[in-house]
């Protein structure tokens, strides 16, 4: 039963969001990628990997003000201490607690079935994983490569969704400048905010664009 309302909803939002098509001038397409500071995200939203299938590429209501601090999280914790301050991976938060409790209730976690699988992942992937980026920046999805996903709030809010927790942690650490992510899901109000703009830029050029990255499309 849960499942058929779920699915259910899903069917709304999707219909909902082909007539959102149809009313905004400025549908972004959603293969788009756009350039991110990744210092400027504040927020991821909260409990994403329980909503992700509910969300169409447009969507109104208040879901983009159910937000966490995005450094608020135990893996993000976890990657600072092991990069910053040294601590093996075994040490630090996520080892100690967070691991050890999603074993305990779920039966594989990143494909491995025990936390000594676990840790031999993060000291062969994860630590690779930061040389790589720091030798070659932050590579563009593509057949290899995941992509990182993000939202946009109602007022332009770049909201972190549960996808490449690593990557985006790291590339702070890295101190990157810009990173390549796919919009998986606008606020209704932002897309009113990019038709607004469209206009604007319509009537007095190029010079009416502001910096927002998600705005760059639009002319």
């Amino acid at each position: 039963m849960f499942r058929l309302i779920r699915n259910s909803k899903r069917h709304y939002l999707l219909k909902k969001s082909e007539i959102d098509a149809k009313v905004f001038k400025k549908i972004a397409n959603p293969e788009k990628i756009i350039y991110i500071d990744p210092a400027k995200v504040r927020f991821r939203l909260r409990n994403e990997k329980s909503k992700a299938n509910l969300f169409p590429p447009i969507m109104d209501g208040s879901w983009d003000q159910d937000v966490e601090l995005f450094e608020s999280h135990v893996k993000v914790h976890s990657i600072y201490q092991h990069f910053i301050n040294g601590l093996e991976w075994k040490y630090t938060a996520m080892f100690k607690n967070w691991y050890p409790k999603r074993l305990k209730n779920e039966v594989k976690v990143l494909g491995c079935f025990s936390i000594d699988e676990i840790l031999s992942h993060y000291e062969k992937n994860i630590d690779a994983l930061y040389v790589s980026m720091k030798e070659n920046g932050f590579l563009p999805p593509n057949y290899q490569v995941d992509p990182v996903y993000v939202y946009i709030g109602r007022h332009g809010e770049i909201i972190y969704s549960a996808s490449g927790n690593h990557r985006l942690t790291i590339s702070r650490i890295l101190k990157l400048k810009i990173i390549p992510v796919l919009v998986k899901c606008r606020h209704r109000n932002w897309m009113r905010i990019r038709d607004e703009v469209n206009e604007i830029a319509h009537i007095n050029g190029n010079n009416a664009i502001t910096e927002h990255p998600d705005l760059n499309d639009i002319i």
